[in-house]
């Protein structure tokens, strides 16, 4: 059974990190030469309020995502801003969680259980809106099926080697949740089921 969870121990972290890595690197997203560790990991990893999520099953690693919760009061609130200025947002304070290093093999469920995880994650913590920043090639995807919305134009993300400019897009959750029924009805059963395998806080 694959379960969802947020990655507590050392061994977790270090496969989401490193499962994180092989995806983007397979889909030519990076430079391995930046990576000698062939892991995914950054400063906001060691931060109180990142979580990185994972989909397992029998200790292989299906997926993962991260959250970063905005705090002002470091240099960099979220990841984002070292490529993209956050006073484009409408909302910028500490609501605000950017949602990253999405990575999953090519399984809707198993993308589809992440979202519905984060999500519930974000509630919990407090968190109402989403920003996540991705190849403007893919946008439609979040937009159609997530109901995010495009801030501002594109832009070449900071430490990525994909020729593609990357776009930022911008969510309400309750939005995303309430427009579910009608542009993804097959997330909506997913996110209105209740979840034996799903290891979020309600």
């Amino acid at each position: 059974m694959i379960i969802y969870k947020i990655a507590e121990t050392v061994q977790e972290r270090e496969l989401a990190f490193r499962f994180a890595y092989n995806e983007y690197f397979n889909h030519g997203y990076i430079d391995a030469e930046k990576f000698p560790s062939k892991i995914m990991k950054d400063c906001f990893d060691s931060r109180p309020d990142s979580w990185t999520l994972i989909a397992i099953d029998d200790h292989s690693i299906l997926g993962t995502i991260r959250m970063v919760r905005n705090c002002p009061s470091f240099s960099y609130g979220l990841p984002l801003e070292r490529s993209f200025n956050l006073s484009a947002l409408p909302e910028r304070g500490e609501k605000l969680g950017e949602v990253c290093r999405f990575a999953c093999f090519n399984r809707k469920l198993v993308a589809y259980y992440l979202m519905k995880a984060v999500i519930k994650l974000a509630q919990h913590v407090g968190t109402t809106h989403f920003v996540i920043s991705c190849s403007a090639l893919k946008a439609h995807h979040y937009i159609d099926r997530f109901s995010f919305k495009q801030v501002g134009e594109p832009y070449y993300y900071e430490g990525i080697v994909c020729e593609h400019q990357s776009v930022t897009l911008f969510a309400n959750i309750e939005k995303i949740i309430s427009d579910a029924p009608i542009v993804n009805p097959l997330f909506a059963r997913i996110f209105r089921k209740k979840d034996r395998n799903l290891l979020i806080p309600p």
